[in-house]
């Protein structure tokens, strides 16, 4: 008696433990479609349009409320309808079919739950299944948002960005749209009965007609224009009403075999009537130009001749089939595979050695392998719902020069697995696409409603099942379910197939699968807590947020604008590895500049200011390979154009990063410095006649690094150091220095004297860097004004630096560019146009330009210009008098690169003096020895 309480017991609390999970899933879509309605109405352009959209939305409410499964079939039924008005321009900017099922689910929960008080419990095992898929969803999304910070997550997942997308942004649509589909069949098993089939047949003959009048308007009136590069014989591609051609050949595939059950056990009429819709679903078909479709529609179709025919006849009618497909690959030499025309689909289609050539394919191979590689790297959470369309390039073979950043350089690789079962187990783990697998092979096996079917009933089971299937193999190939409106017809027919017998659910059928499900839903929850930290952990599987998309400007370059806070993650390929980070004159021309602060791995490496609109070049250094580096970049105050009025972007922008670019393992001369100096302090005798041994001497940012040369090595080096803060009396400054090897020296400076340093050859141990760390920088134009606006750590005074310490291999004068015009004085001047410099010859190594540059007339306003050498671009502003900017480029390999100035803004503004123009004094390229 006691063993069977304890059953009792422990069936009672874990029939309450799947109750409270139930409940949870349910409650989080919630949230989500309550997400979805505040960013509709957050779209609307007027306060007028969000009351009229307010008042539609509760009228649909109250319709929902009182008759859910009216509306359930209605909301199918009209699929195609929505789906065509979206594709020929209507309702744009509207998710109709997200919004439509989120104002049914917003108003059907409560009352289901709260005022009618009936269970969510499921009644059949693939119900289970379907909210074990819809959980595993949701806590892919909980894992993706969970390193996001809270002040930066609240108002990305309530507020849509108008322009740019994010991220959290793809994430939550992917999400929404699965979860649409897996809670539309998980409603029609609550509210539905087994007279869902008689409906479906309803709703099948709807979309057939729709399907019909779409394809006639783009046939006749060519709308949506049809793409002409698909077929070039004719413009008649018919896609109307879906968006591509393999969503729509899958649906059509799954049609004919609803229509084509109809073609036997029906009366004289109606089969004639089935027979030429399936004429007319396979005409489409064919024309929709999908060969994946056509592949799915010839293998299903020899299952159901199968079936249907008997056996000998059905073997003959596919042996005559295989031995036709043996002859044309024999004798096929000679066809047609010209690219575009209809003949040539076909022949692809029909040769076996057209898919070794096929660009399709090929062009998909690397996209399966990066989907292979992501569910390897994390095959019990995945990479994350709706992240591999951005992930998958890190698990490309690519150049080891390339970073995270160069994946905008493959546009190629930068698309979604185009096999949905390998994004499934890619984006969501190998349970997953586990259970998506299972609830097809409950609903192909389900069986018929009724005890004992009519021929018809049978007929029409065996066609969804057979269509389904022809649906499902078009997966392999293509992915329609990442759309919102193929969920709903995916999810409409597994509900369809699979829904029992009578309208009123039994709760105690949930019982006997309570236990199981408790089971695997823990080793679920065991498992992606584990694969958690693991998944983070990894060294390529890449995290980001605060950043925008990537944007290709006219010049061919990449960039990409951060957020006020960004982090992002990519694994070196080199130990020397740097970017360019631009500043735009909206949020950089106050007297303080922009501050920016670097974080590599949470610690502050790099402190600065910009001005202007400025750009500086940042050059690190990582002893260690193949891990994840996290850069982490916060900006004093962000610019919104839209809220200037200057365009209708209305993203809040902080700074523009460049690609992130890997150096060899060396590197020549040294970085991170700015120009050499000449030393002209007249005071203390001491330190001036010591600098007088060295000449010149150079400040350093918060970080820089030299070559140690083999001299070196045998000599050691011997250099002088010296600190200007102006609150050095309060704060001290501490220089470290290091090799590539161990740490060697810290230095406290608590006063501006030259401090001399020795480093022995023994301390170098045969290093190649030598590295120098400033825990602070000083900024003289913040503290005294002026015009030097550089960021500025300690003055490095070294022996070596004797004589020529760089190499000038280019100076421009009137007769080596163009596009320039020369003053009497000797200068140049870029009018509204551009100066270009012919080819000049690079070897390897790290150059500075040298440039020295003013406006006329000279009380104009500062002008934007910008510096392009090779892919390489910087800008910074001119001012109205004559400055000196230095600009460091690391040239990868020998190579002769044409160098070209040209203004962003040379046009004159209002209230400014016309022809104003750039006039430049000097320029000179030089590389360090």
């Amino acid at each position: 008696m006691n063993q069977l309480n304890i059953r009792r017991y422990n069936f009672n609390v874990s029939l309450m433990m799947i109750t409270l999970i139930r409940y949870i899933i349910f409650i989080a879509f919630y949230v989500l479609c309550l997400r979805t309605i505040a960013v509709t109405l957050q779209r609307a352009p007027d306060p007028g349009k969000v009351y009229l959209l307010a008042a539609l939305f509760t009228v649909l409410g109250a319709v929902a409320w009182r008759h859910t499964s009216g509306y359930l079939y209605w909301l199918v039924a009209l699929v195609p309808a929505i789906s065509g008005f979206l594709l020929i321009g209507g309702l744009r900017d509207l998710d109709v079919l997200q919004n439509l099922f989120a104002v049914l689910y917003l108003f059907w929960l409560p009352r289901r739950v709260l005022f009618e008080r009936r269970s969510l419990t499921s009644g059949t095992q693939i119900e289970d299944l379907i909210d074990l898929l819809s959980g595993i969803v949701l806590l892919s999304l909980f894992i993706s948002f969970w390193n996001y910070p809270l002040d930066y997550l609240w108002p990305e997942f309530w507020y849509e960005p108008m322009i740019g997308s994010t991220q959290i942004l793809r994430t939550l649509m992917d999400a929404y749209t699965l979860l649409l589909g897996l809670f539309l069949s998980r409603l029609l098993f609550l509210e539905a009965d087994s007279r869902i089939t008689d409906f479906s047949k309803g709703v099948f003959l709807i979309h057939f007609l729709i399907i019909i009048i779409f394809s006639l308007v783009q046939l006749i009136f060519d709308v949506p224009g049809a793409e002409a590069w698909e077929l070039r014989l004719s413009r008649y591609n018919i896609i109307s009403p879906f968006e591509d051609k393999n969503s729509s050949a899958s649906y059509l595939s799954f049609l004919i075999f609803v229509f084509l059950a109809g073609s036997f056990r029906t009366t004289s009429f109606r089969r004639w009537i089935n027979r030429g819709a399936v004429f007319i679903l396979i005409l489409l078909i064919i024309l929709a130009l999908s060969r994946a479709a056509w592949l799915a529609l010839l293998i299903t179709g020899a299952v159901y001749c199968g079936y249907y025919f008997p056996k000998r006849l059905t073997v003959l009618i596919l042996s005559l089939g295989l031995a036709g497909a043996i002859l044309i690959n024999l004798h096929g030499a000679g066809a047609n595979r010209g690219p575009g025309s209809l003949k040539s689909l076909f022949t692809s289609a029909l040769y076996v050695t057209g898919y070794t050539s096929d660009g399709n394919l090929r062009y998909r191979f690397p996209l399966w392998i990066s989907a292979l590689r992501m569910t390897y790297a994390a095959p019990l959470v995945g990479c994350g719902i709706g992240t591999f369309s951005e992930n998958s390039p890190w698990f490309q073979d690519r150049p080891a020069t390339t970073s995270y950043a160069n994946i905008s350089e493959y546009p190629a690789f930068r698309q979604n697995a185009h096999n949905y079962f390998l994004q499934l187990s890619a984006e969501l783990g190998l349970p997953g696409l586990a259970v998506f697998l299972a609830i097809i092979w409950y609903a192909l096996r389900s069986k018929s409603p009724t005890q004992e079917p009519d021929q018809e009933s049978k007929f029409y089971r065996l066609g969804l099942k057979c269509g389904l299937a022809a649906y499902v193999l078009t997966f392999i190939t293509g992915h329609p379910l990442l759309l919102d409106n193929q969920q709903v017809l995916f999810w409409f027919i597994i509900a369809t197939l699979a829904i029992p017998e009578g309208s009123i659910r039994k709760v105690e059928n949930s019982g006997r699968v309570s236990q199981p499900a408790l089971i695997v839903v823990i080793i679920l929850s065991v498992g992606f807590a584990l694969g958690y930290g693991y998944r983070f952990s990894h060294p390529v599987i890449p995290h980001e947020f605060g950043l925008y998309s990537w944007e290709k400007h006219p010049n061919g370059s990449y960039t990409r604008w951060t957020m006020k806070k960004s982090d992002f993650t990519f694994v070196p390929k080199s130990h020397f590895w740097g970017f360019t980070v631009s500043s735009n004159q909206l949020n950089s021309n106050g007297p303080a500049g922009l501050a920016l602060n670097i974080l590599l791995n949470g610690q502050l490496r790099d402190s600065v200011h910009l001005f202007n609109g400025e750009s500086k070049f940042f050059l690190y250094y990582t002893p260690y390979l193949d891990r994840r580096i996290k850069i982490s970049t916060e900006v004093s105050e962000t610019f919104n154009q839209k809220r200037l009025g200057l365009s209708l972007d209305n993203r809040d922008l902080g700074v523009s990063l460049s690609p992130i670019t890997f150096f060899p393992l060396t590197i020549n001369g040294s970085a991170g410095f700015y120009g050499w100096e000449t030393w002209a302090e007249p005071t203390r005798k001491e330190y001036h006649d010591k600098l007088a041994n060295y000449l010149n001497f150079r400040w350093s940012g918060k970080r820089a690094m030299m070559a140690i040369s083999p001299a070196q090595h045998r000599s050691g080096i011997s250099l002088s150091m010296m600190v200007a803060h102006p609150d050095l009396n309060e704060r001290p400054v501490v220089v470290s220095m290091k090799t590539e090897k161990k740490p060697l020296i810290d230095l406290t400076f608590h006063d501006n004297c030259w401090k001399d340093i020795t480093i022995s050859p023994a301390d170098l141990d045969r290093a190649e860097i030598l590295m120098v760390d400033v825990d602070r920088t000083w900024n003289p134009s913040i503290s005294y004004g002026g015009k030097d606006t550089r960021d500025l750590g300690v003055a490095v005074a070294q022996e070596e630096t004797v004589g020529a310490k760089q190499k000038i291999i280019f100076q421009v004068n009137e007769n080596n560019v163009m596009g320039a015009t020369r003053r009497a004085d000797g200068s140049l001047i870029i009018d509204k146009g551009t100066l270009f410099a012919k080819n000049i010859a690079f070897t390897k190594g790290l150059y500075h330009i040298s440039l020295e540059a003013g406006l006329n007339p000279a009380k104009s306003a500062d002008m934007l210009l910008k510096v392009q050498l090779g892919d390489a671009v910087s800008q910074f502003s001119v001012k109205s008098d004559f400055t000196v900017t230095t600009i460091p480029i690391y040239v990868m390999q020998a190579a002769d690169l044409p160098l070209i100035l040209y203004s962003a803004d040379s046009e004159a503004k209002p209230g400014e003096a016309a022809g104003r123009y750039v006039v430049i004094k000097s320029l000179t390229i030089s590389k360090e020895l």
